[in-house]
């Protein structure tokens, strides 16, 4: 027997993009912080219209978007599914879409990057820090038993953590202006788009 609550079960448990986010505030403009000290920027997106390009157009489109989300360092992961009650779900889902084509007036994109540094803070991990870079790793034991060192090494991470999502967030940008229309967020629409996310 086919059952429905069990194929929306993961779906309903994923829960909002706000959900997973411990927002605190913003640090500059657009640049949002979380209570774990890490740092994040959004950006609205809007896509190519593929159907006007020919396939050596739509080729370029899509690895200067690769080359855009290298900029970014690691590679964004993803997960196969082979469980047949997802992929039911992700078909189920599809075909909604397609029921709905006639009233879908408009796809927002948004790419939200958050520069998570600060979230593997602590004794421990200062401790395995000493072996890999000793002054920083021992900045940060001492901060962890002093409140105005913590605040200190706090405020110079957050600082380091900014310029380098600056800088790539910025190299994202330029990569695709001349491919897509891409905007970086101020403080009140990126919290807006958190809230509602």
């Amino acid at each position: 027997m086919f059952r429905v609550d069990r194929v929306v079960k993961l779906w309903k448990e994923a829960a909002a993009l706000n959900a997973h986010l411990n927002l605190y505030g913003f640090w500059r403009g657009g640049t949002f912080l979380t209570k774990s000290g890490d740092l994040g920027v959004v950006m609205r997106v809007r896509g190519v219209d593929y159907e006007s390009l020919d396939q050596a157009a739509q080729e370029y489109a899509v690895k200067r978007l690769e080359a855009a989300f290298k900029s970014f360092g690691p590679e964004i992961p993803f997960a196969d599914y082979d469980d047949p009650v997802v992929q039911a779900a992700v078909d189920q889902r599809k075909q909604f879409f397609a029921a709905k084509l006639d009233d879908i007036y408009q796809i927002e994109i948004f790419y939200a990057v958050v520069e998570g540094a600060r979230s593997k803070s602590g004794i421990v991990a200062a401790i395995a820090q000493l072996f890999t870079d000793p002054k920083s790793g021992y900045e940060e034991l001492r901060a962890q038993f002093s409140n105005s060192k913590q605040k200190t090494l706090l405020r110079s991470q957050i600082e380091a953590d900014y310029a380098r999502l600056d800088q790539q967030v910025q190299s994202f940008v330029r990569l695709l202006t001349d491919t897509m229309e891409i905007a970086v967020l101020g403080a009140e629409e990126c919290f807006t788009f958190l809230r509602r996310w």
